[in-house]
């Protein structure tokens, strides 16, 4: 252990005099590190970790579906979810949201257009998640005349408010109208993704029984033990009940579930996503191959070298513990400068 020191002096002294092929081999190895550790991150991001929902295998899409169409699916009407929601054996809950951006307005600043999320009062609590300030929606406050009250997403409280809990049980306008702050989510809350705020949805007797209008998208927790292929089926089973039930409105109408974590990723972010991460595998393997010649012809060089420290009384394992040394404080810096433009990379991604 005593010659490593001096390995590692020598390896710095013989790589500063050979400037080129130091930074040449460095920067081809940051590029291939680089660009798959910002790959990575992103791929983690969206494929692997998209929510930080407890549970969230048991979460659960329930979408319509139009005759025998494939791939497909459509959001759902009122009734019929009403209707899934007090029908079904097989979920622990139902919940859902509808989108519905809103033009914010407070004493703290100039209005802004942001994405407000419309859901029942039992919203948070079937997710999983409740504020980490103030509270979530009581039970009652998805009535008509009492819905003015409304939850703020972290990155809005942040940017819009400078996390000031005194918000909380203060007034902000949506669309000219007062609402009360009432809780604030936690940082890593982000459901529905690009949600800012969200506030009750409160249906008048009219909506309650609407059967044409499809708006909402409903989200189901499956009860302990049973199947997404359960649940499936008796889905199915409710959705033909309801076409003999009111065949003005749901003939060829059937149900389609998804998996929460299926439904937030997308077919098509799963393919481009997976391509794009071998993409980069194969420029670091090519990165790792150009560094590797590099070596080579600079080894054919140094052969000299070699004989000499042979002649002087070098062992084999002395001369090949140094080429290491070399080799890994060349990989130490291509790694160090490839994780600023990972970092970089990240941040032009988001």
């Amino acid at each position: 252990m005593s010659a490593l020191p001096q390995d590692v002096r020598y390896a710095f002294r013989m790589l500063g005099k050979s400037p080129g092929f130091t930074a040449a081999a460095a920067v081809t190895l940051a590029l291939g590190i680089g660009a798959n550790t910002a790959i990575f991150s992103v791929t983690d991001a969206l494929l692997w970790k998209p929510l930080s929902l407890p549970d969230v295998d048991r979460l659960t899409m329930v979408f319509e579906l139009r005759g025998q169409q494939r791939g497909d699916w459509n959001t759902v009407t009122p009734a019929n979810y009403l209707d899934w929601k007090t029908q079904n054996t097989v979920f622990e809950g139902m919940t859902f949201y509808r989108w519905g951006g809103a033009n914010l307005t407070s004493a703290g600043g100039d209005p802004e257009r942001v994405q407000n999320v419309l859901v029942p009062a039992d919203f948070f609590d079937l997710v999983g998640v409740q504020a980490a300030v103030g509270r979530t929606f009581a039970r009652e406050e998805d009535q008509p005349g009492r819905e003015d009250v409304a939850v703020l997403g972290y990155g809005l409280w942040e940017r819009r408010f400078a996390k000031d809990s005194g918000i909380v049980g203060g007034m902000v306008e949506l669309d000219g109208r007062a609402f009360k702050v009432i809780g604030v989510m936690p940082k890593d809350f982000s459901f529905p993704i690009t949600a800012e705020l969200w506030s009750p949805l409160a249906w008048s007797p009219q909506q309650r029984n609407e059967r044409q209008n499809h708006m909402l998208f409903p989200v189901a927790r499956l009860k302990p033990g049973v199947t997404a292929a359960q649940a499936d089926v008796e889905m199915k089973g409710i959705a033909g009940r309801l076409q003999q039930q009111y065949p003005a409105t749901n003939r060829n109408w059937t149900t389609r579930l998804i998996p929460l974590h299926e439904f937030m990723i997308g077919d098509l972010t799963r393919q481009y996503t997976t391509m794009l991460l071998g993409a980069v595998g194969f420029l670091l393997l090519i990165a790792c191959a150009n560094v590797a010649n590099l070596q080579f012809a600079r080894a054919t060089g140094r052969m000299r070298e070699v004989a000499v420290r042979t002649a002087l009384g070098a062992s084999r394992w002395s001369i090949v513990r140094y080429l290491l040394t070399e080799s890994v404080l060349v990989s130490a810096a291509g790694a160090a400068l490839g994780l600023l433009i990972a970092f970089w990379g990240v941040s032009v991604i988001k």
